[in-house]
């Protein structure tokens, strides 16, 4: 059996998990963000909030994240640019209105 979400059912799934203390425009981009991965793959895929959850972390800005990971940016002229930029080589980064997303890697 299989139940279609619209986006912001989704995003109220993510944002009952009580562990993942999501804020309302991140669960917003998370959703958004599988959303245009279904499309690109042409296949449906299951909203797993728990797995979301271990995979992804929420940040208000990229120096939080640059915290969050131990590096220094401080002698590159343009710091939250080179940070960005290190994240986007790694992994995927997903800025929303209100903060960014890091998938972990």
């Amino acid at each position: 059996m299989k139940i279609e979400l619209n986006t912001y059912e989704a995003a109220d799934i993510l944002l009952k998990d009580e562990y993942a203390k999501w804020s309302r425009e991140a669960a917003l981009a998370l959703v958004e963000y599988y959303e245009a991965l279904e499309e690109d793959c042409g296949e449906s895929i299951e909203l797993d909030a728990v797995a979301i959850r271990c995979e992804w972390t929420e940040y208000a800005c990229i120096e939080e994240a640059v915290e969050d990971y131990d590096e220094d940016f401080a002698f590159f002229p343009k710091p939250n640019e080179a940070a960005l930029e290190y994240f986007n080589d790694r992994t995927t980064v997903i800025v929303f209105e209100g903060g960014i997303l890091i998938q972990q890697f």
